[in-house]
């Protein structure tokens, strides 16, 4: 088997072939490959020629259930998939995966094969809901996009948890398949199965290009929807606005996906997202009420600044608790936030609706860090509802 893999690769003429390759036709290797596989993977034209013509049997399945075809279509090597299909090979045979050619071909980016495969193959054959559309929102280009949409794929076909292949683009940056799903009529504001629209989706992961492409396409920007951010049996019901630093997912974001996060959080503002919205049925959840609030929450500095900056009011209370932003800040132990809320004015003897000022909740663990917060600041001013400081 080896050796006749190496008279595959070294370009044999007609007398080697058959003489290696051809008493070899049945043979397989420890992954249960045959010859053709071999060739086909490589993209050994020739090769792949010669043993069609001689009989080699083109589904033959590997132990991944994978056929030549399979091997092919991943490598993108289109001339080789061409000899195969008109040779008669299945393009719908699938892996034991479920992955038809066309599948490998989208998820490696293979834009040839993809025009080559689409216009005859089923296009709605489905992996866990997925098709191919939605394999290649997710790891191709544009032009693949544009292929599978030119071929027949449909646009709204939603995967298995309600995510149609827009969605899926926005979650995972692809901004230039955004523009091609929406330029073909996509629908911005499909939700997926939790109500998640792709603008939901963008923001949640920092994709800040993808954000704007879907503000562009008329994605709007106040639509609420479910999201569990504890484990309380409550839901509140979040804007596009506030994934954009929550802990949607239960974790915090790394720095990448954090920057990305202040972007899409800067084309929001632009676009006109409301900075002082409430969330109804959030008034018993222990997250956070306003979006100030969910940037402190979240531990996320520069959204904070980045909503201060866009004139959020530091002093503006939580519905639920009557707790200032400084309030948050202290209780969640984030002496930088609270430096950045305290150069904004905000009060250290404002009260929440218990009477409790931000500082008496500090946990005592933290206590010397916010005590040396405060021997940084001077009060210029002490009227008797109002606190003034500044950093010396």
């Amino acid at each position: 088997m080896e050796e006749a893999k190496k008279v595959l690769l070294s370009g044999p003429d007609e007398e080697s072939f058959m003489r290696f390759v051809l008493p070899r036709i049945h043979s397989l290797d420890k992954s249960g490959s045959t010859l053709l596989h071999f060739a086909a993977q490589e993209g050994l034209v020739n090769g792949v020629r010669f043993m069609i013509e001689n009989g080699f049997l083109l589904d033959d399945a590997n132990r991944s259930f994978r056929t030549a075809l399979h091997l092919a279509a991943m490598k993108g090597h289109k001339d080789v998939a061409a000899i195969l299909l008109a040779g008669g090979a299945n393009p719908d045979v699938q892996d034991q995966c479920g992955f038809t050619p066309l599948h490998l071909a989208c998820q490696s980016n293979r834009g040839d094969v993809v025009s080559l495969l689409a216009p005859r193959c089923n296009l709605e054959t489905a992996v866990d809901g997925q098709r191919a559309l939605h394999m290649a929102a997710q790891f191709a280009d544009a032009a693949v996009v544009e292929a599978l949409v030119a071929a027949g794929a449909q646009l709204e076909a939603p995967d298995g948890a309600g995510r149609t292949p827009l969605w899926v683009a926005a979650w995972n940056g692809k901004a230039d398949c955004v523009k091609a799903l929406l330029d073909h009529g996509a629908v911005v504001e499909a939700p997926d199965q939790g109500g998640w629209r792709a603008l939901h989706a963008a923001c949640d992961q920092g994709q800040a290009a993808s954000a704007r492409v879907l503000l562009q396409g008329g994605a709007r920007i106040e639509v609420p929807v479910r999201v569990r951010l504890s484990t309380s049996p409550r839901c509140p019901r979040l804007t596009p606005i506030w994934p954009s630093w929550g802990r949607a997912g239960g974790y915090p974001p790394g720095p990448r996906r954090m920057a990305g996060r202040v972007e899409c959080l800067a084309a929001l503002i632009q676009a006109g997202a409301a900075l002082g919205g409430t969330a109804p049925e959030q008034q018993q959840s222990p997250a956070p009420s306003l979006p100030l609030h969910a940037a402190i929450w979240g531990g996320h500095p520069a959204a904070v600044a980045a909503l201060l900056g866009a004139g959020a009011d530091p002093e503006a209370p939580s519905p639920a608790s009557g707790a200032t932003a400084l309030h948050v800040a202290c209780a969640w132990g984030r002496v930088d936030i609270a430096q950045v809320i305290l150069t904004r004015g905000a009060r250290t003897e404002a009260t929440d609706g218990l009477g409790r000022r931000p500082f008496d909740l500090v946990a005592p663990v933290q206590r010397p860090q916010f005590e040396a917060l405060l021997a940084k600041t001077r009060s210029i001013c002490h009227p008797p509802l109002t606190l003034c400081l500044i950093f010396t």
